[in-house]
C-alpha cells in the first residue's frame, strides 16, 4: 500500500511547463530571421495550444482533486484509485503529445535556413549549460551560499 501511495504522490507531484516556455522560437524571432507572417502563424499555433492545455491542466487538478479525496477515505478502493490514477497518467500523455505536435507544427513553419540558424543557437545554448554544469571546481556556480568548497587551484575563490 505504501508502494501505490508513494506512485500516486509522486504522480500528483510531477508539474507542467507552460507553452510560452516552450516556445524557444518566438524569443529567438529576431535573430533566425522571423517574418511577420511566419511570428502571426506561430503565435495563433501557440495561443491554441495553450487554450487546450488550460483545459486539460484543469481536467489534471480535478482529477488529482478526486484522487486524493479517494485515498483519504476511511477505506481506501484501490480500483477506483487505481483508475484514476490511469486517468490522470492519460491526462499528462495528451498533454506531452500536445506540447510536441505544437513544437513540431512550429519548426515546420520555418525555413531551412531559419532552422540552421535556430538549431545552432539552440546548440550553443546547451554546449555554454554544460560548461557551467560541468565545472571542475567545487564551490563555484549554483548553489547554497558562496561556499568555498576544497578546490587546490591557486586562483580559485574555493583554494584555502
Amino acid at each position: 500500500m505504501k508502494y501505490v501511495t508513494a506512485i500516486l504522490i509522486a504522480i500528483m507531484t510531477i508539474g507542467t511547463v507552460s507553452a510560452a516556455a516552450q516556445c524557444r522560437i518566438l524569443a529567438l524571432a529576431d535573430e533566425i530571421g522571423l517574418t511577420d507572417q511566419q511570428r502571426e502563424q506561430m503565435e495563433k499555433s501557440l495561443t491554441a495550444e495553450m487554450r487546450e492545455r488550460i483545459q486539460l491542466k484543469a481536467d489534471l487538478e480535478k482529477a488529482k482533486l478526486d484522487l486524493r479525496e479517494i485515498m483519504q477515505a476511511d477505506k481506501i478502493d484501490k480500483a477506483a484509485a487505481l483508475k484514476k490514477s490511469e486517468q490522470i497518467s492519460a491526462i499528462k500523455a495528451e498533454m506531452a503529445r500536445k506540447r510536441l505536435a505544437g513544437n513540431i507544427d512550429r519548426l515546420g513553419m520555418l525555413n531551412a535556413e531559419q532552422r540552421a540558424k535556430f538549431e545552432k543557437i539552440k546548440g550553443d545554448r546547451m554546449e555554454r549549460k554544460a560548461r557551467m554544469r560541468d565545472r571542475d571546481c567545487p564551490g563555484e556556480g549554483r548553489g547554497f551560499g558562496m561556499g568555498r568548497g576544497n578546490c587546490d587551484r591557486p586562483f580559485c575563490r574555493g583554494a584555502r
